[in-house]
């Protein structure tokens, strides 16, 4: 069986600052999981300008 980890990324448009998260999985729940974990590290200004 193959591990499938995925590295999605969310990108701070001023700064250009890119967060990415390892994941393991594929599935929406795990990645959207994963990538709220992470944003809630992120100082407060930056959420503004994330895609």
């Amino acid at each position: 069986m193959v591990n499938q980890v995925l590295f999605p990324a969310l990108v701070e448009s001023n700064t250009r600052y890119v967060l990415m998260v390892k994941v393991n999985g594929k599935d929406s729940k795990t990645v959207v999981d994963a990538l709220i974990k992470q944003v809630h590290k992120l100082p407060s200004e930056l959420y503004k300008s994330l895609t």
